[in-house]
């Protein structure tokens, strides 16, 4: 006689995004001497892309509410022309959400900034580029990937590998976990060969096949497990610097409005802020726990995810509606439906076996949890 299905269910919290605010991580103390970042980004106007836009307004958005409880204060400009020496001797790191810049005095100001020891991250699009030799400083030495190969679409999850848990940015941190939606990039340069690069994500092979093939490109934009090693995040130990790939909303194309966060991924976003601290020289805030936060227990969290023979039910105490998504580790929707009455029940014949990421999301509030399988 087949068992009960409660009996074949584990359901635990992994990575438990809610309003970000009431997480410990960002309500720290902030350190006792503040710094000051400085986030450059091109509008719509000129970019023309409107998820990378999307994900600019997002940061200009998210940075402002964490930035106190971490020990700084953030700034954002769309004026390039501020990459000059006297702007930036003002500020420990300066960012880079949705762009890079062309103009040859910017460039060398940059240059100069990162080499006497100021600290950097750049998102996304600030690396891509299919001419290296136009910048051949960055995108060849101090970014090191060289030029851009490929891409996968349509934007989605991946399953990414955290590759040295002891280092000061990604201490802690558990060996793998699911990042934001995103467009992932591949790179010409394998960067497992450059001695002063070191990669801290990396694209997990339970990822694959990755994307959907819905874009122009079709099946070519969907990555396969064909040995090839894909990095997502690094640092050049030559500076205090950071590369995140990830930095590109899913977006209503006829609104520009993004649909997804990145920073509601909260392991995420935990790195982007340990590396924020850890270039200015603030390292005792750091955050290298496994766990969301000390603070939160499951018993705070209004949102339960139930089994039985026949069903799964996912309820949400503080919304009478919200959105529901089950996506496997491929980062493919198997389910999507809307939860009302704070509940949402889900025949158990619409879930196979695996190991899936149950998702809700209700206003600015978004949750997940796993869910395990062992049919």
């Amino acid at each position: 006689m087949r068992k009960s299905i409660g009996a074949k269910l584990k359901v635990f919290c992994l990575g438990i995004v809610v309003l970000l605010g009431q997480y410990s991580f960002l309500q720290a103390k902030p350190a006792a001497s503040s710094f000051k970042v400085l986030a450059f980004y091109t509008p719509y106007a000129q970019m023309g892309d409107a998820a990378h836009a999307a994900f600019a307004l997002e940061a200009n958005t998210w940075f402002p509410t964490v930035a106190a409880a971490n020990g700084f204060t953030y700034e954002s400009t769309t004026n390039w022309g501020d990459l000059n020496a006297t702007k930036l001797a003002g500020y420990k790191v300066i960012m880079w959400l949705d762009n890079y810049t062309g103009d040859g005095n910017q460039r060398t100001a940059f240059q100069n900034y990162v080499t006497n020891g100021g600290g950097f991250i750049g998102f996304h699009v600030s690396a891509f580029n299919q001419n290296p030799a136009d910048w051949s400083w960055y995108f060849s030495t101090f970014l090191a990937m060289g030029s851009y190969k490929n891409n996968t679409w349509a934007p989605t999850t991946a399953v990414l590998t955290v590759e040295d848990t002891s280092y000061v940015i990604t201490k802690g941190f558990p060996k793998i976990f699911t990042g934001p939606v995103n467009e992932w990039y591949a790179w010409n340069n394998d960067l497992r060969k450059n001695a002063d690069i070191k990669v801290l994500c990396s694209i997990n092979a339970a990822s694959y096949p990755l994307g959907t093939g819905t874009g122009a490109g079709g099946a070519s934009e969907i990555w396969q497990n064909n040995g090839e090693y894909r990095p997502i995040i690094w640092t050049n130990t030559k500076y205090k610097m950071m590369y995140t790939n990830i930095g590109h909303d899913d977006v209503d194309y006829s609104t520009r409005i993004g649909k997804t966060k990145a920073f509601d991924t909260l392991l995420y976003a935990k790195i982007v802020l340990n590396a924020i601290k850890y270039f200015a020289g603030v390292t005792t805030s750091i955050e290298g726990s496994k766990e969301p936060t000390g603070r939160l227990s499951v018993r705070n969290i209004p949102f339960v995810v139930k089994t039985n023979r026949d069903f799964i039910t996912v309820s949400y105490s503080r919304s009478d509606k919200f959105n529901v998504s089950i996506i496997d580790l491929k980062g493919r929707i198997v389910y999507s439906g809307i939860g009302r009455s704070n509940e949402c029940v889900i025949n158990r014949n619409a879930i196979v076996q695996g190991s899936y990421i149950v998702k809700i999301k209700s206003g600015n509030i978004a949750l997940s949890q796993k869910l395990l399988t062992n049919d």
